[in-house]
């Protein structure tokens, strides 16, 4: 027994683990019935031995010097506070970097960011407070601010205004319908409403360097929007502030910011190494607001076999995807496929080619174990964000009929979607290489045709309200795939299209292509 409690407290000892060291010896039991004496005091020697030695490993430990921590985890964790709204923890943080001499450029870029938070909630106090007066019916007169000067404009029906001062309400804009939700504003309105602050707030303005910095960096991106952007949308920003003509305290504010901010901003693509030169790459797609479904109108000639099909896809309506993600150029290959779940029988058999005949079980297991693998939140996509990133910015490619000549109108959409997509009209039924055909505007391959794309979601009409991050309902027989394939005709291969399958649909037109979250540094979501 002794021997093997020696050993054990040797080998913690050994590891420097002095709290473990700590509860081993303080849980050593004591004897229980009849004593063997000499073993006891073996076992007693013992532990007052380590008891001793842990003795001298705390004193070794308290009298090495405290390693700093590295200055990139600092300003990191910085950043998060800043991005939380946790100014009082962001300021014990800044309070250990300031003892720091290296960048200190990044650091004032840090605390700039930190100051134009903090007046940012004031002013959207001020701003909430506003809008619970104006919903209450309580009078005001309403000053219109232009060029920095406010004029008496009198009572006012729908504006948007931007502060409360001495019983008079701020506007920024006439003649539009009136907006109490702070986060909707625009970022150049959330600039206007900080330079009324600094006017209604004289002493903090005494920098005024400081003061431009702010005005300018609060519509900028990297600061006054924590949803991550890419280092292409960084770069733009910091061109657009050359381009204006800002001040050399904001380009060297900016400059800091933006060298900080790109250590951890996702790049536009990246590629997962699986194994064997087998990889898998992913594209950066933004957050942003755009129109899902299909337009009212008359998208196909009377009488076309497909035109019930269009009520699926409507009504249109606005949906918001409030984070980033990395969505696959790609769709899932048989080599990647193999690669991560082993052996499985393809009807159209080529590694390069979409991996088929997959289910959405399957689809949903292959993102499961990539994810365990690589340490990573793999999952299928939603259909809100496998629309967004196939759209691409743009409304839809797909030409409405003009009740013209039938024929016309089909060669002419076909002969527009030849560069993009393997479909019918050029293929015939059998899978290619994924890669061949033309990108989309952001950069995908295949989204039209090839196979059909599982999403996570269950299938459900759509709804004319606006949406935030939609993911489906929450119960339903039918999934959704989507995409079309090298089956389809031209009209099923389109952004708006969907179809409803059951959970065991596997046919040979049926693959998948994975996303990867995105967290608020700009890094893909961890395991």
């Amino acid at each position: 027994m002794a021997r093997k409690l020696s050993g054990e407290l040797d080998a913690l000892v050994q590891s420097g683990d002095i709290a473990a060291v700590r509860k081993r010896i303080a849980n050593l039991p004591e004897p229980d019935g009849p004593v063997d004496w000499a073993p006891l005091a073996t076992f007693l020697n013992a532990k007052r031995v380590f008891a001793n030695k842990l003795a001298e490993l705390e004193a070794k430990v308290a009298a090495q010097p405290a390693q700093p921590a590295p200055l990139d985890d600092l300003l990191a964790k910085a950043e998060k506070h800043v991005l939380e709204g946790a100014a009082e923890r962001a300021r014990s943080v800044f309070a250990d970097a300031a003892r720091r001499p290296e960048r200190q450029a990044q650091k004032d870029a840090l605390l700039r960011h930190a100051e134009a938070f903090d007046w940012m909630t004031e002013v959207r106090a001020a701003w909430e407070d506003g809008a619970k007066k104006l919903a209450d019916g309580r009078a005001f007169e309403f000053a219109y601010v232009k060029g920095g000067k406010p004029n008496l404009v009198g009572p006012a029906g729908t504006m948007k205004f931007a502060g409360v001062k001495d019983g008079r309400v701020h506007l920024i804009e006439r003649g539009v319908t009136l907006t109490p939700a702070f986060d909707d504003l625009t970022h150049a309105t959330r600039k206007n409403l900080l330079a009324l602050y600094f006017e209604d707030h004289k002493d903090r303005r005494a920098d005024l360097a400081a003061k431009n910095a702010c005005l300018d960096l609060i519509s900028f991106r990297a600061y006054a929007d924590d949803r991550g952007p890419s280092l292409l949308l960084l770069q733009q920003d910091l061109e657009s502030l050359r381009a204006d003509g800002a001040p050399a305290e904001v380009l060297e504010v900016a400059g800091a910011w933006a060298e900080w901010r790109g250590r951890q901003l996702p790049e536009a693509r990246f590629a997962l190494d699986l194994g064997d030169g087998v990889t898998m790459e992913f594209l950066f797609v933004p957050a942003g607001v755009f129109t899902m479904g299909s337009p009212e109108g008359n998208l196909l000639p009377d009488g076309h076999p497909d035109a019930d099909r269009l009520a699926r896809e409507r009504p249109a309506h606005k949906v918001t995807l409030s984070r980033p993600f990395y969505m696959g150029t790609y769709e899932v290959t048989q080599a990647q496929w193999q690669k991560i779940m082993g052996a499985k029988t393809f009807k159209f058999s080529n590694p390069d080619a979409p991996a088929d005949s997959v289910s959405w079980k399957e689809a949903r297991d292959f993102c499961d174990k990539l994810g365990r693998v690589h340490k990573l939140d793999a999952r299928l996509p939603t259909e809100a964000q496998w629309e967004y990133a196939c759209k691409a910015g743009a409304p839809t490619w797909f030409a409405p009929f003009d009740g013209g000549d039938a024929q016309t109108w089909r060669n002419l959409n076909e002969m527009a979607l030849t560069p993009l997509a393997w479909f019918q009209g050029n293929q015939n039924g059998e899978t290619q290489p994924v890669g061949q055909r033309k990108p989309n505007a952001w950069g995908f391959h295949d989204m039209y045709g090839n196979v059909v794309e599982w999403c996570e979601d269950r299938y459900g009409n759509y709804e004319a309200k606006d949406q935030l991050d939609p993911t489906g309902p929450a119960a339903g027989q039918f999934l959704v795939a989507r995409g079309g394939h090298s089956k389809f005709g031209f009209e099923r291969c389109r952004a708006e299209y969907r179809i409803q399958l059951s959970t065991s649909a596997n046919s040979g037109g049926l693959g998948l292509r994975v996303v990867l979250p995105i967290g608020n540094l700009g890094e893909p979501v961890k395991k």
